[in-house]
This record gives C-alpha cells, structure tokens and sequence, in this order.
C-alpha cells in the first residue's frame, strides 16, 4: 500500500510538473548607424532589440493559469548590461562611470483566466504598449509620435476578456515607484517620484477583427498632465497595410509642450522583404527649448528588412526630421543584422 501512494504521488507530480512550461529566448542584433550629426558608430542599436528573457506558465486548471516574465539587456558590441537607473532621462554617474545597473529591465508576474481576463504586476510595458499602426514604432529612426513615458516600474494592469473583437485595459503606476520627473526617461522604483505629484492612470480599448485593428487610449500622468493616442491599421490585401495615428497632449509636463502629433504609414509584404514608408507632424514644437509655435515638427521613414530565415533578418532604417532641434534635425540611418530565439 506505501509503496502504491509513492508511485501515484509520483505520478501526480510529473503530472503537474508537466503543465508548467519555461522558456528561454531573446534577440541579438549589431549595427552601423550614422546620426544627424554625421557621426558613425558600430555595434549595439536600440536596448529592447539586445535582450535575453525568461517566461514561464503554470496551467492551475480550471481556465486559470499564473505566468512570469524577466528580461535582461545587454549591449551586443561589449557584452555589458543594458539597463540602468536614470534620473531625468540620464544615467546617473559617478566617476564616469553608471553607480546602479539592474538586474532585469522587465519583471512581470500574472494570473489569466480565460472568462474573467489577466492581472500583472511589475514593470513590463509603456503607455502605448498596445500600439500596432505605427510600422517604425520601436526604432529611434522611426517617426513615433512620441516617447511619452517610457517603461514604468510599480505597475498594475487588467486586461478584460476579448469580446467580439474587442477587449480592455486599465493600468496605473505608482508615483512612488517612478524616480525621474520628466515624461521623457524611464523610472525606477527607490524613492519618492521627483516631480510627480500622482499616480499615472491609462484606460485602452482595442478592437482587433478581420482587416480593421483599432485602439484608443486616454493617460493621467504622473506630473497631472492629460493625453490621448488614437488609431488603427487596415489590411487591404496582397501584403499592403495602412496605418494612422495621433497623439494628442493637452497640459505641458516635463521636457515636452502642448502639441498634437499625426501618423500616416504604409507597410507593404512581399516575399522575405518587409517594407515601409512613414510620416509624422506635430501641430507644434514637441520641446519646450524650441519657442511655441515656432515650427511644425515634421519626420519621415522609411525601412527594408529582409528575412535570411525565419530568425535572422537584415535590416535598414532612415529618417529625416524637420523643426524639432539644431541638435535633432536632419538625416540619420542605421544598417545591420538581427536574429531571434
């Protein structure tokens, strides 16, 4: 009888063990890149395109799962680590040298259920984390309409079940756990929030059905401040697909002003290649160094990637801006070679 209870308590166990999965993956990529100040530099592009991260799942049963996710950034070009605490956009320094590295840029822990929807909690997306009709979103040489709070740590986040298409999500973080005061870096948790006088607050909706992708989203920020994002992309067939956006901010906050800013793009498939053209214009200067209403801030992008295999990909960006800066005017592009796992 002993005997019968260790092999069924042995049986149960891999049973279990067998509906919890942990997987490994990341992306590598290295680049030549040339800024709109003529400098030329070889190695690491953006960080979110250098990452290894770790997610696992546990079926619970019953339509209950709880999952994880920890991603960490390296620099492709040295090996070194990719994230760092910032205050107000910088990296904090001593002696030349960065004083605190963390040891993951995303931490996320849930629980999905698949009639009542998903909770996490940590630090795992920005504001428009939903957006999908921007074609050059991730990418500095793309013409995003902004970069209006990066990733912020102290999260929470809901997301409803999808019904008929359409689904929605709350996520607010705390003031406390964010330490920079502008809406331009990214914030980590280790003290009050210099500057910030609320808990950020975002509602989303999204629609995601046949060829129409839709998505609104409305942002309390951590200074006060109000904004929206609008927008959504049409398959029209044959590997052709538009995109439109805008982001609207109504109250200054930090290192931008008040302005509106447009999105059109057009991404085209075809075979390995990928194409796309976009375009972005703001109703007013985006920095509050440039006088208001000084110009129109004005960029265009353009991109090919081509795909080797299914994972590895060459890839070539460009873009040129308009009355946003002397420092930020001008051409600038980047060439080079990615590959996921």
């Amino acid at each position: 009888m002993k005997k019968t209870l260790i092999a069924l308590a042995a049986i149960a166990a891999t049973s279990a063990f067998a509906q919890s999965t942990v997987n490994i993956g990341g992306s590598i990529e290295f680049v030549g890149q040339r800024s709109v100040a003529g400098d030329s530099t070889w190695g690491a592009n953006k960080g979110d395109r250098n990452f290894l991260v770790f997610s696992g799942t546990e079926d619970m049963g019953n339509g209950l799962s709880a999952n994880f996710t920890l991603q960490n950034r390296f620099r492709s070009d040295s090996g070194q680590a990719g994230n760092y605490r910032v205050t107000n956009g910088a990296p904090e320094v001593a002696g030349g040298a960065v004083t605190e590295r963390t040891l993951f840029e995303q931490t996320a822990l849930g629980l999905t259920s698949k009639t009542l929807g998903a909770v996490r909690v940590g630090r795992f997306t920005n504001i428009i984390g939903y957006n999908s009709y921007n074609f050059q979103e991730d990418s500095g040489y793309g013409t995003g309409t902004t970069s209006q709070y990066g990733r912020l740590s102290g999260q929470f986040q809901y997301t409803s079940p999808e019904f008929s298409g359409f689904k929605y999500v709350y996520l607010t973080a705390t003031r406390d756990a964010n330490t920079y005061g502008t809406v331009a870096g990214n914030g980590f948790g280790t003290g009050t929030a210099t500057g910030a006088n609320q808990n950020l607050v975002a509602h989303t909706v999204v629609y995601n059905g046949g060829p129409v992708y839709a998505q609104v989203s409305t942002v309390s920020g951590l200074l006060g401040e109000a904004s929206y994002h609008i927008g959504g992309t049409y398959a029209l067939g044959n590997g052709l697909k538009l995109g439109v956006g805008q982001f609207n901010q109504s109250d200054a906050a930090g290192t931008q002003a008040v302005h509106k800013n447009n999105y059109l793009g057009a991404e085209y498939t075809f075979g390995n290649w990928v194409t796309a053209v976009t375009y972005s214009k703001a109703s007013n200067s985006l920095f509050v160094a440039t006088t208001a209403g000084a110009g129109e801030a004005q960029k265009t992008g353009v991109k090919a990637y081509y795909s080797l295999t299914k994972r590895t990909t060459l890839e070539f960006e460009a873009s040129n801006s308009t009355n946003f800066s002397t420092a930020l005017d001008g051409s600038n592009y980047f060439g080079g070679i990615r590959h996921t796992f």
